[in-house]
């Protein structure tokens, strides 16, 4: 069976959107509070 997959919205101190897909949407969360991006 394929992962259920997330699509989220984030707003930054800045006020600025990052949209994103994840299938841990709790783990994605905790990256971008820590600053640790990932990028493809």
């Amino acid at each position: 069976m394929p992962a259920a997959y997330r699509v989220y919205v984030l707003q930054n101190r800045e006020e600025k959107f990052y949209i994103g897909l994840t299938d841990d949407i709790q783990r994605r969360v905790d990256q971008h509070n820590s600053g640790r991006l990932s990028r493809a």
